[in-house]
């Protein structure tokens, strides 16, 4: 097998893991908080105000989530830890406007 395709396959499965890890933690955040994810938005490649997150193996997600009352809110979320990235669960939130 030709070290290209191996090098593909190899970081493939390394991207469907992590988007993969990056959903469940989002899920359970917005499960915990009450809360529904009712789209993900597309931010390019923004890291909203979270500058320091793409010095780390973090992951940020701009979010539109429902509370139990319907009521539609957006926010940034930096997933996981600088140094090990996704391997912690740890999940910071900002809520767009301020509102919390």
């Amino acid at each position: 097998m030709p070290w290209p395709l191996i090098t593909f396959a190899i970081l493939s499965a390394w991207l469907i893991v992590r988007a993969r890890r990056r959903r469940r933690i989002v899920e359970g955040w917005a499960r915990s908080n009450n809360l529904r994810v009712v789209r993900r938005l597309w931010s390019g490649l923004s890291i909203g105000p979270f500058p320091f997150a793409a010095l780390g193996r973090q992951a940020v997600e701009h979010l539109e989530v429902s509370d139990q009352d319907g009521k539609l809110r957006r926010c940034w979320l930096k997933i996981g830890d600088f140094v090990v990235g996704l391997l912690d669960d740890r999940v910071e939130v900002m809520w767009d406007n301020d509102a919390a």
